[in-house]
């Protein structure tokens, strides 16, 4: 997987202590939703120290095509009846076409850091949080089992962005860039596609 699992355990503690982490087992792999993050990890090759992670907040592994809820303020997990599509995150991405470049700005709002993003086709800027950024870890790919990841990916009007290998998919949330701000203005006529190729 890509994900690094100290920072995985960051994000998942933080969200057990606020709304919930939601915790399942579909196509294959274990979901963990919380929000503005979603990862897949394949059951044949997620480490054992993140189903630790689990079983520490969840006390529990969870059962195929089922998903439950956990939180600090209820700390047995909680079955939840609906199935949505979004948990079949692997789907959403092979719907998402349209390639995203990751640039070299940062910007610092309301005490987040964001990395500016840009769909090479529509040249869209979009914010990513660094924090959930911080998420993907190129040292944790195993070669000898998996590939490099790719992406970011998108589509048109939605706000989802995918990367992916052989046994792992993440997704994030972005955030729409300030409305008339001068600085993205005048960032918004780069081609960041372009000069990533540089």
């Amino acid at each position: 997987m890509f994900i690094n699992p100290t920072h995985l355990k960051k994000l998942m503690t933080a969200a057990y202590k606020g709304g919930g982490i939601r915790i399942g087992y579909f196509d294959e792999g274990y979901i963990i939703i919380a929000g503005t993050w979603m990862v897949w990890l394949d059951v044949n090759y997620i480490p054992n120290k993140v189903k630790a992670i689990i079983m520490e907040l969840a006390g529990v592994l969870p059962e195929e095509d089922t998903v439950f809820i956990v939180s600090k303020e209820k700390p047995m997990p909680q079955t939840e009846m609906d199935i949505h599509s979004y948990f079949h995150i692997n789907t959403l991405e092979k719907e998402a076409k349209y390639p995203v470049t990751l640039s070299n700005v940062l910007l610092d709002k309301h005490f987040n850091v964001y990395r500016l993003m840009q769909v090479n086709e529509s040249k869209q800027l979009v914010m990513m949080d660094m924090n959930h950024l911080n998420l993907i870890d190129l040292n944790e790919i195993d070669y000898d089992q998996e590939n490099t990841l790719s992406g970011p990916c998108t589509n048109f009007g939605q706000s989802m962005y995918f990367w992916r290998n052989a046994t792992c998919t993440l997704l994030l949330m972005g955030t729409a860039v300030p409305a008339e701000n001068p600085v993205i203005t005048a960032l918004s006529v780069i081609d960041f596609e372009k000069e990533a190729k540089k």
